[in-house]
Order: C-alpha cells, then sequence, then structure tokens
C-alpha cells in the first residue's frame, strides 16, 4: 500500500518535533516562534500557499485548485498539555504531542506532493491553531473566515473525538457523513496528594495526616475509576 502515500522525510520530521518541545500553552512570542520554525523547515509549501493570521497566532495555509471539486480543510493546533518528562533523546522513538505529529504529517504530506508537481482538484486550507487548549479563539476566527467566504469542503480532517459528539455535529448538514479514524490515546499522570499538618498543642485532632492519606489510598483502590469510551468509540 505504500505506493499510494506520499514519501515521508524522517529526519526532517523528527527535527521538526523536536525543535517544537519548548511550546506547550500559548505566547505571543511562542507562537510567532512556531510559525518561524515551520516557515524554516517547510518553504516550499510557505512559498506555494497563501497565508492569512488570526487570532492568537492562528494562521491558514491557503491553496488555489482547479475547481474540479470542492475545498478541502485540515485542522490541528500546535499547544499540548504541559509534561514534566523531558522529551526521549537519541533515535528511539519520540514522546510527542498527537496532534503536533498531525501538523507535522500534514506539512510533510503537502511537501512531498508539491515536489511532485500536485496541485488539489479544489481549494486547499491547512488550518493550524495555537490555542485549542485554552479557549479556541484563533479556531473559532479562522471558522468564521471560512464561512464568511462560503467555503463548503467536501473532505475535513481534524484532530480529535469531539466531532462526534452532540454539540458539534449540529453544525453538520443533516446526515453528513462523519469518520472517526482511532479509539483512544495513551498518556500517563502523576498526583499528588497533600493533607493539612497536624495543628498546633491545644487544638482538636479529627484525623492525622497519615491516617488520611491511608483513607484516601485504601478509598481509590477499593473504588477505581474505571475506564470508558465515548459513544463512537464503543460502536468500533
Amino acid at each position: 500500500m505504500s505506493e499510494f502515500l506520499a514519501p515521508l522525510d524522517y529526519r526532517r520530521a523528527r527535527d521538526t518535533l523536536r525543535s517544537l518541545d519548548f511550546y506547550t500553552a500559548y505566547t505571543p512570542d511562542g507562537a510567532e516562534r512556531v510559525q518561524s520554525l515551520l516557515r524554516e523547515h517547510y518553504p516550499l509549501v510557505f512559498a506555494r500557499t497563501e497565508q492569512k493570521m488570526f487570532a492568537n497566532g492562528a494562521f491558514v495555509l491557503e491553496m488555489a485548485g482547479a475547481n474540479i471539486t470542492d475545498p478541502l480543510v485540515f485542522v490541528s493546533h500546535m499547544d499540548s498539555l504541559h509534561c514534566k518528562e523531558p522529551p526521549r533523546a537519541g533515535d528511539g522513538p519520540l514522546s510527542v504531542p498527537l496532534q503536533r505529529a498531525h501538523v507535522v504529517a500534514l506539512l510533510e504530506a503537502l511537501d512531498a506532493l508539491l515536489q511532485s508537481g500536485y496541485q488539489p482538484g479544489g481549494e486547499l486550507f491547512l488550518a493550524l491553531s495555537m490555542d485549542g487548549l485554552s479557549g479556541g479563539a484563533g479556531a473559532k476566527a479562522m471558522a468564521e473566515y471560512l464561512r464568511m467566504r462560503g467555503v463548503t469542503p467536501c473532505f475535513v480532517l481534524d484532530h480529535g473525538g469531539y466531532v462526534t459528539h452532540a454539540a458539534f455535529c449540529r453544525y453538520l448538514p443533516q446526515g453528513a457523513p462523519l469518520a472517526l479514524i482511532g479509539i483512544t490515546e495513551k498518556g500517563q499522570m502523576e498526583g499528588r496528594v497533600i493533607v493539612p499538618p497536624v495543628p498546633p498543642s491545644g487544638e482538636r485532632i479529627t484525623a492525622r495526616p497519615l491516617n488520611v492519606l491511608l483513607r484516601s489510598g485504601s478509598r481509590l483502590s477499593m473504588r477505581p475509576r474505571r475506564a470508558s469510551l465515548c459513544k463512537a468509540s464503543a460502536q468500533m
């Protein structure tokens, strides 16, 4: 099946992902640095597309098509949850946010296609935001821009399972086809439980801190949170 896939420059993709490790939450300087890095690593993509800037550093890469098909829209965001664990070094497996890997995969695919003379059948849009986990002002501004342009895409690819929720589906045409690829994400979370210290002498002691911690641990062991899937994932 590999003959149907655009080739991937793994070294460039790896270098790009590593260079973006600094970016977690939106800041004006961080968003500007992200865009500069993407321009540096994918000059052909930025040279062959028109860039439109929006709130909080979001931007759309537009490429004119042959007007044979309706537009294609690809969406993702660059910010991620903060992680205390440093990224893995060397040539082993990378530890990167999935949505950021999605962005780099899109840019790699488009770069390879452009090198082979690709011309889309319809307009092509890459909509990338910097604040997807902190309000989404960039995504909202880009969506409004596409709406004002009257863009009616025949295909939209986004990252995440929110598209299967009723709150999102109400924006789709009645009976519009919708597909979810992949059913879950793997991650690791560490928590810290803190209890108040022993009160000063003379005050009533309701429970010693160690007892509180032990009871809490016992309660968690007896009633662990059950793993669950959203409705669409469960059906898959």
